[in-house]
């Protein structure tokens, strides 16, 4: 599940997440098998972080495919960032 900031729960979506990192990388070569990797490492990352938990914050998140997307391509990276803002805290 991932939870909002205003405390609603929505049941997570892997072709969701594999979608918006889709759309993010859709500018290099080979997109396809690239961001099915990325989703495979996001979602492997998840899991190692909570292995008790089947809870992650939306912010959480999108926290960590910005992290994955900076080490893989910048300008990946700030086209999520630039669909997935966080509120500055």
């Amino acid at each position: 599940m991932v939870a909002a900031r205003d405390g609603t729960l929505a049941p997570f979506k892997r072709d969701l997440l594999f979608l918006s990192l889709y759309e993010s990388c859709k500018h290099q070569p080979q997109a396809l098998a690239k961001t099915t990797s990325l989703t495979e490492q996001i979602i492997s990352k998840l899991v190692a972080r909570q292995p008790q938990s089947a809870m992650v914050t939306r912010e959480a998140l999108v926290q960590l495919c910005q992290q994955v997307l900076d080490n893989f391509d910048s300008t990946a990276a700030a086209v999520y960032q630039a669909y997935h803002p966080l509120p500055a805290q």
